[in-house]
């Protein structure tokens, strides 16, 4: 479980729960903007060509929806939406 005060890191857990990031860690770097899991295969978990700038988590790390303490309000939910609404389904 992770608990912070940081508004910037409590945004960063929100977005590995929802990405359902757990048992991972191990092979999960973090971005400035996002998160990447490497899969162990064709050793792609150690390669640097595939890991560039990202920082590894820490072992351990567990990030899960049903263990967050930190939620969006409606209004911040709202606001998402709204600042997304021409890229929402487009992916």
């Amino acid at each position: 479980m992770a608990l912070t005060n940081n508004k910037e890191i409590a945004d960063r857990i929100r977005q590995l729960r929802t990405h359902g990031i757990t048992n991972d860690s191990c092979f999960t770097y973090e971005y400035p903007e996002y998160f990447k899991i490497l899969p162990q295969i064709n050793y792609w978990a150690d390669d640097a060509k595939r890991i560039k700038s990202g920082m590894m988590l820490l072992e351990g790390f567990v990030c899960a929806s049903d263990s967050n303490p930190v939620w969006m309000s409606d209004a911040d939910l709202q606001a998402c939406i709204d600042a997304n609404v021409d890229s929402i389904g487009k992916f």
